[in-house]
């Protein structure tokens, strides 16, 4: 055999390999059957009326063919008998122009043939810019959410995944049938693949040929994954997460169909092939088949990826379970590489199987503290939760899994399996997971208001921080809503100290530091508007959470976690009770969130630490005596850890909104716009010098229409009407009156006394109940209640009213 026979049979051999029968008839625009194989009209009978298909493609013996009777003749040959019959030239002229269309040699040849099959075949495309047939842009642009909605329903993928295949051009809409681009090996779109609702697939628009799917780049990628449909590839690479981020060092081809096994020469490096677990038919399964192509066309290692048998293929498997795709990859097996037809008639060797194997992905050597610290990863002591810093430009901890976690790992490239063959007993995986349980464990994950996420020690315990505050960020502009509706609904005083309330608390939590500040208590009617001061203002401006502390306050729950995660605690209406020991009880809560610096952190199924969060308590009440008498009682400690403001109605600035179809949205709507210019002007304004205080930075105040009103229904107040009413019911007396708290008791329960009955039931409460109530009227009236001790008792002197 001379060397110029060898080499010629070498050329045809690989170009047969490049360019076989199926491929080659789809250049010259006829319509192969999805597998390759089956019947068509002869595209020899140019002319004639064909009742019946009368042209064949086979594959025999791993090698395609085709066989035409038109005429009464028979025909059968390969690929170059085809190009000599179909463009009637010599036979040298054939096989120099297969060559060329296969790239085995240099010469330039249309893709689609001027002579082709059917007379409707479009012109040979160039590329997209000259396709007038093709707009691809517009039928990405057409797959709307809907169309992402029901097939994420239809194909069990996530509708975020969908949606990133939309925005990567990777599927469209074209004659309502849903379409994936088709490109040439030179990266020009040139055609689009189309599923309609029949359900037969087709190209638009013809001539331009079967290229494979591939995303990535399959040229310099170390390895492949090969798939028969692109569903199968579409469900693995959700379960790597390919939409969040793309394993290095991979690409996917697919290869639109069981008789395109061929496309795997796309791929250079490793490949690992999907093939479906077909049923078998006529002694074949088309899966085998393939695989073998492919086997055949990949120039590297192939390596099978067994999918479960109980499931047709990895679609179906994915949709059932959770794929562990790193898993399923290492277990894969390598496939022996058939020998070519030119060794077959040459006798030349068998290739062996590829050893050593390939082992994916290349990955270095791995030190697992280095890992955890640039994941940010944590573990929850005691627990199966882990906590990974977020990476989408929030500055928070996300919390996960540990199906989650590994499945994060194996897509930055760490084995889940050991090495055997370099020693290792324990995965990659592990050793990272354990040794977060040794260095990152902590014991307590909770946000904490006013601190930024991290990772901090503390009375207690290791506290993890999940989330920093979000705060508005200030804007010069306008906030003249904002500020018509306070003055409306407090007035100019009483303004001005819920601005300077605000202003303080907005600037330490800019500056992360904890101020105390008094809580702040709204009292007004129903509906008036006090309420929204509360949601549309004092909560976005402290970093937007907040919660309700009622269980807490009223001692039914001692797990406080969510409040400890909150910058505002907020209280609408408070629950009515007029027992004394609840309204003390009540007040006691509010002492301790307002002068406290530190916090009993407790939440549920885990031990307490303490902490030091960022607390602004606000509350709202309703102006009817009722509710007013639920509030705790005004004690002197009390009291300058209160700004207790009176609201009113003011409907002059409500009517602004009378004119929307929704004016509580409308009124929502102008302060939302107004916040970050109300932030600006808070920061700029300066607190008034009569308002500054030492402790809190602004005065403490209690409105006192309300004070007074808060008095009259304290217990004290009625003792104060007792005494006016029984020691100077004669008009005449002007003497004071001076004893114990136990001689008051007896004066006014005596049976000469005309208020015996009411005095018996105020002052029989409990023993010390007089002496506690005069010293709370020596608070309030002093001029009234003095106080006249000596060594031997301790005495009082009560003044008569004034005339």
């Amino acid at each position: 055999m001379s060397s110029h026979n060898s080499d010629l049979r070498e050329k045809i051999e690989e170009a047969k390999n490049r360019l076989p029968l199926p491929s080659l008839l789809e250049r010259f625009g006829l319509q192969v059957p999805n597998n390759g194989e089956g019947n068509l009209r002869s595209p020899f009978a140019k002319g004639r009326r064909q009742k019946s298909p009368s042209f064949s493609i086979f594959r025999k013996n791993g090698a395609w063919g085709w066989c035409d009777r038109t005429g009464g003749q028979e025909l059968k040959r390969d690929e170059i008998d085809f190009i000599e019959q179909f463009d009637k030239i010599q036979r040298a002229e054939a096989i120099r122009r297969y060559l060329s269309m296969a790239g085995v040699v240099d010469g330039v040849y249309p893709t689609a043939h001027k002579e082709a099959f059917s007379a409707n075949s479009p012109k040979p495309i160039e590329g997209l810019a000259s396709n007038s047939l093709l707009d691809w842009p517009a039928c990405v642009a057409k797959f709307t959410d809907d169309h992402a909605a029901r097939l994420a329903e239809l194909r069990g993928y996530s509708l975020k995944f969908v949606c990133w295949m939309r925005d990567q051009s990777l599927i469209g809409i074209r004659k309502d049938g849903i379409a994936f681009p088709v490109h040439r090996s030179d990266g020009a779109l040139v055609a689009a693949h189309i599923r309609p609702r029949s359900g037969r697939w087709f190209y638009h628009p013809r001539g331009a040929g079967c290229h494979p799917f591939i995303v990535g780049s399959a040229k310099s990628a170390k390895q492949a994954m090969v798939f028969e449909s692109q569903w199968d590839a579409f469900a693995v690479m959700e379960a790597l997460g390919w939409h969040e981020s793309a394993p290095e060092g991979w690409a996917i081809v697919m290869t639109r169909g069981a008789s395109n096994g061929r496309f795997a020469s796309a791929a250079t490096g490793a490949v690992y092939a999907w093939p479906q677990n077909d049923p078998e038919k006529d002694g074949k399964r088309a899966g085998e088949m393939w695989l073998a192509d492919v086997a055949a066309a990949a120039p590297g290692a192939v390596f099978r990826v067994v999918t479960p048998p109980e499931f047709k293929d990895a679609n179906d498997w994915a949709r059932a379970s959770r794929v562990d795709v790193w898993a399923a990859i290492e277990g894969a097996k390598p496939v022996r590489k058939p020998p070519s037809r030119f060794e077959m008639a040459t006798g030349g060797p068998i290739r062996p199987i590829d050893e050593p194997r390939n082992q994916p992905p290349a990955r270095p050597t791995v030190d697992p503290n280095t890992v955890l610290d640039e994941m940010g990863m944590y573990w929850l002591n005691g627990s199966g939760s882990y906590f990974l810093r977020s990476i989408n430009g929030r500055d928070r901890f996300l919390e996960m899994g540990v199906a989650e976690i590994r499945r994060k790992l194996r897509v930055r490239g760490f084995r889940s399996r050991p090495d055997a063959e370099g020693g290792e007993k324990v995965s990659q995986l592990d050793c990272i997971l354990d040794a977060a349980t040794e260095h990152q464990a902590v014991d307590l994950a909770v946000s904490i208001g006013g601190m930024a996420s991290g990772v901090y020690d503390m009375q207690g315990g290791r506290v993890l921080v999940r989330e920093s505050p979000r705060l508005i960020k200030p804007i010069s502009g306008s906030c003249e809503t904002i500020l018509d509706f306070l003055f409306g609904l407090l007035g100019a005083v009483q303004m001005d100290y819920l601005l300077s309330w605000l202003k303080l608390a907005y600037q330490a939590l800019l500056a992360s530091e904890r101020r105390p500040g008094q809580c702040l208590i709204i009292v007004g009617p129903p509906d008036c508007g006090k309420s929204r001061i509360q949601h549309q203002l004092i909560t976005p401006l402290l970093a937007g959470r907040s919660a309700d502390p009622k269980s807490f306050f009223f001692g039914r729950t001692d797990f406080n976690a969510e409040l400890v995660g909150a910058e505002h605690l907020l209280i609408e209406e408070v629950p009515a009770s007029t027992r004394h020991e609840d309204r003390q009880f009540f007040g006691e809560r509010i002492k301790e969130i307002v002068a406290n610096d530190t916090a009993r952190l407790h939440k549920k199924n885990r031990d307490a630490v303490t902490v030091c969060p960022f607390w602004r308590l606000s509350i709202t009440v309703n102006n009817n005596p009722e509710k007013l008498r639920s509030l705790p009682p005004l004690t002197d400690d009390l009291a300058e850890k209160i700004i207790l403001l009176e609201a009113n109605p003011c409907p002059e600035f409500w009517s602004k909104f009378e004119n929307s179809s929704d004016p509580r949205i409308a009124f929502r709507e102008a302060v939302t716009s107004e916040l970050p210019a109300f932030a600006d002007f808070l920061l700029k304004m300066e607190i008034p010098t009569a308002l500054v205080g030492r402790r809190y930075g602004v005065r403490s105040y209690i409105s006192e229409e309300l004070a007074q009103t808060l008095f009259e229904s304290e217990p004290e107040h009625h003792l104060l009407i007792l005494i006016d009413k029984e020691l100077w019911r004669e008009q005449e007396t002007v003497v004071p009156w001076q004893g114990d708290a136990e001689d008051l008791k007896q004066a006014l329960t005596s049976e000469s006394s005309s208020v015996r009955a009411s005095a018996s039931r105020l002052l029989g409460a409990y023993p010390t109940a007089c002496g506690q109530y005069l010293a709370r009227l020596a608070s309030k009236l002093p001029d009234r209640f003095e106080k006249k001790r000596t060594a031997e008792k301790r005495g009082w002197r009560i003044n008569p009213p004034a005339s």
